[in-house]
C-alpha cells in the first residue's frame, strides 16, 4: 500500500472513530448534559432514570366574564384575579370564582380607584402584584406597580414599588417563589404607540436599579426587531420563567427560559404544534403539571367573554430498548476503525497485516452497502393461492418505494427487485427408533 493512500485512510479512520464515538456516547447519554431546578446544577446521568414533562394541548377549562384586560392571577383560596374593562372605559380588578360560574365578578375591594388597574399577580406569601396609572406617592408616572397583602377579609391598603417605578410604563409584575428576584414588563410610551415591552429583573430586598432581564444587547436587538416581551410568570419551584413574545411579522409565542440562580439559558418555544392562536397570560400551576393561559378577544363590549385555557403535562419516561440496535451498530463501528487504524499502521512492517487491512476495508464497504440496501426492502410472506393449508408459502422482496405504492391502494400487483421464493414444507415423522437390542429382550 503507498504511503499517501496510508496516511489518507489514517486519517478517515480516526475521523471514523471520533465520529462514532461522540454518537455512541450521545446516545448513551440521550438528553442535555446538565439541568438544573433553579437553585443548583444537576448533571444528566443523575436523572437518567427520571421522566420529563410533555405538554398537552390546552383546552378550554372555563369562560371569563370580560373584557378581560391583561393577565390573571390566582389567589390563595382558588379565585381567580383579573383586570376587567368597564362601562366608562377604565379597568377595574375583580375576582371571580370558577366554582360558581354563574355569579358575576365581584370588584377587588381595596385595590380599585378611579384610575386603570390590571396585571396582577400573586406571590407565596399572600402578596398581590398590579399596575395602576393612579396618582400614588413612589410612582413615577404612566402605569407603575404597586403591593398589596391579601388576607381572607379583603386586600390591604397598596403601596407602590419605589424602586421599579420610573417616568415610562411599568407593568406585568412577577414576583419569582421563594423570593431573591422580582421580574416586570417596561415599556416606552414614545416607541411604536407604546407596542413594545422588555423584561426587567431586580431585588425588591436591595437598592440597585433594575436591569434588563436578557441585557443590553437584547434591548437593542428587541428595539431593531420590534420584539415585545409580556405576561412573564415564574414556575411553581423558581426553576423557569415563562412569558409571551411577539415580534414583527411572526404570530404570538409561547417562551420558556430556565435559571439558575442569576444566570438564565436561551429562551424556547413550547407549544409550537397546538395550533391555537392568540394564548397569553401563563399561569403556571401549583402542582407544576398545569398551565393556564388565557384567550381574549370574543364578543364586544361587556357581554365580551374569555376563555382560560389548561394544559397539563404528562411525563414522558425513558425507552433505550428502541435505541440498542443502534448502540451495538455503533460500538460495532467504533471497534472496527480502532483495528483499522492499528492495522494500519503496524502494516508499515509486517506486509500480511497490510493485507488484512484492505480485507478489512473492503469487508466493510460490503456491509455498508448491504445496510443502506436493506434499508429500502420490505421483505413479505403470504400463502399461496389454492394451499390454505400451508403446503407452499411465497416470499416476496420488495423496495419501499413498492411497497409505499401498495399501502396508497392502487391495486397493481408489486413487481419483485428480487426473485419470489417458494418454499414446499414437507412432514417427517419424529418417531425414535428403538435400540436393536431392547427390541430383542422385549421380543423374548
Amino acid at each position: 500500500m503507498r504511503e499517501t493512500s496510508r496516511r489518507w485512510l489514517i486519517r478517515l479512520a480516526w475521523a471514523g472513530l471520533l465520529v462514532t464515538g461522540a454518537m455512541l456516547v450521545g446516545i448513551r447519554v440521550g438528553r442535555p448534559v446538565y439541568y438544573t431546578d433553579g437553585a443548583r446544577e444537576l448533571a444528566g446521568r443523575e436523572l437518567a432514570a427520571a421522566g420529563m414533562l410533555l405538554w398537552q394541548t390546552p383546552e378550554v377549562a372555563f369562560e371569563l366574564p370580560g373584557p378581560v384586560e391583561g393577565r390573571v392571577a390566582e389567589l390563595p383560596d382558588g379565585r381567580l384575579l383579573y383586570g376587567r374593562r368597564t362601562a366608562d372605559g377604565t379597568t377595574d380588578l375583580v375576582v371571580f370564582d370558577p366554582q360558581r360560574p354563574n355569579v358575576a365578578p365581584e370588584p377587588a375591594y381595596g385595590l380599585n380607584t378611579r384610575d386603570n388597574e390590571l396585571a396582577p399577580a400573586c406571590g407565596g406569601d399572600g402578596a398581590v402584584y398590579f399596575a395602576s396609572d393612579r396618582p400614588a406617592d413612589g410612582a413615577g408616572g404612566g402605569y407603575d406597580l404597586f403591593r398589596s397583602t391579601w388576607t381572607p377579609r379583603g386586600f390591604t391598603r397598596p403601596v407602590a414599588l419605589e424602586l421599579c417605578n420610573t417616568a415610562a410604563d411599568e407593568t406585568d409584575p412577577a414576583p419569582r417563589p421563594g423570593g431573591g428576584a422580582f421580574v416586570f414588563v417596561r415599556i416606552d410610551p414614545a416607541l411604536r404607540n407604546g407596542d413594545n415591552g422588555t423584561l426587567y429583573r431586580c431585588d425588591l430586598d436591595s437598592n440597585l436599579d433594575p436591569e434588563p432581564l436578557f441585557g443590553a444587547v437584547a434591548v437593542r436587538a428587541a428595539l431593531s426587531r420590534a420584539r415585545t416581551d409580556r405576561d412573564p410568570a415564574f414556575a411553581c419551584d423558581g426553576g423557569a420563567l415563562w412569558f409571551v413574545r411577539k415580534e414583527l411579522a411572526v404570530p404570538l409565542r409561547l417562551m420558556r427560559v430556565s435559571l439558575l440562580g442569576s444566570e438564565l439559558d436561551e429562551p424556547v418555544e413550547v407549544g409550537d404544534g397546538w395550533r391555537l392562536n392568540r394564548l397569553r397570560a401563563p399561569a403556571p400551576g401549583a402542582d407544576g403539571a398545569t398551565l393556564g393561559l388565557l384567550q381574549s378577544g370574543r364578543g364586544a363590549g361587556e357581554e365580551s367573554t374569555d376563555l382560560w385555557f389548561v394544559s397539563t403535562a404528562r411525563e414522558v419516561y425513558p425507552w433505550w430498548a428502541g435505541q440498542r440496535w443502534l448502540e451495538w451498530l455503533l460500538l460495532g463501528l467504533f471497534l472496527t476503525f480502532l483495528l483499522l487504524i492499528l492495522l494500519l499502521h503496524l502494516g508499515r512492517r509486517w506486509t500480511a497485516l497490510d493485507l488484512l487491512a484492505q480485507c478489512l476495508l473492503l469487508s466493510l464497504l460490503l456491509h455498508l452497502l448491504l445496510f443502506l440496501w436493506l434499508m429500502g426492502v420490505e421483505i413479505t410472506g403470504a400463502l399461496l393461492d389454492g394451499n390454505q393449508d400451508g403446503g407452499s408459502l411465497e416470499v416476496t422482496v420488495l423496495s419501499a418505494s413498492a411497497s409505499d405504492s401498495a399501502a396508497s391502494g392502487d391495486g397493481q400487483r408489486l413487481a419483485s427487485i428480487a426473485a419470489l421464493v417458494k418454499f414446499e414444507p414437507s412432514e417427517r415423522a419424529l418417531d425414535v427408533a428403538a435400540p436393536g437390542a431392547a427390541v430383542a429382550r422385549a421380543e423374548n
